[in-house]
């Protein structure tokens, strides 16, 4: 991402100093040995970049934020289903066909941290619904794993959202 964000800032800069110089030296009428007034560089505008609007997936993101925290400090069953429930819901409300082309990275990875979330949601019902058959501690160590590598996937989402320059 930051070699990617140095090559644009590179491009620009020297896009800028090609077109300032191109635009000084216009010429107003004549030919090239007719003396001629420069077309003064005020009048050009540079294109401005625009950051897409990726809000949708920074609510997903709030939303995996919020659980992890939760669960740095501690979160029952309940509390986790009600929180996947929040996640469920500004992942739904993500329309990801229509989703801007600089926002398709976070969107998967973050899509990819809900997968996990869900997984490690599931494999806590299997073993409440079933105690006997579900060993604690094997139980517990799959969903820190999927907790984990959810954690991985949303710091990914973090970094790949556009930030202003």
């Amino acid at each position: 991402m930051r070699t990617r964000t140095a090559v644009v800032v590179a491009v620009a800069a020297t896009l800028v100093l090609v077109v300032g110089i191109g635009a000084a030296m216009v010429m107003t009428g004549g030919d090239s040995t007719d003396s001629a007034t420069p077309m003064p560089v005020r009048d050009f505008v540079l294109p401005t970049t625009t950051i897409p609007d990726c809000s949708s997936i920074q609510r997903l993101v709030t939303a995996l934020q919020d659980v992890e925290s939760k669960l740095t400090v501690g979160i029952t069953y309940d509390e986790y289903r009600v929180a996947n429930q929040s996640i469920q819901v500004a992942y739904d409300a993500i329309d990801f066909k229509g989703l801007p082309r600089g926002c398709l990275d976070a969107g998967v990875a973050a899509e990819e941290a809900h997968n996990l979330h869900r997984q490690a949601l599931t494999s806590w019902k299997a073993c409440l619904d079933d105690a006997l058959r579900c060993p604690v501690n094997s139980s517990k160590a799959e969903r820190q794993r999927l907790w984990s590598e959810a954690s991985d996937k949303l710091a990914e989402a973090k970094r790949e959202l556009p930030r202003p320059v």
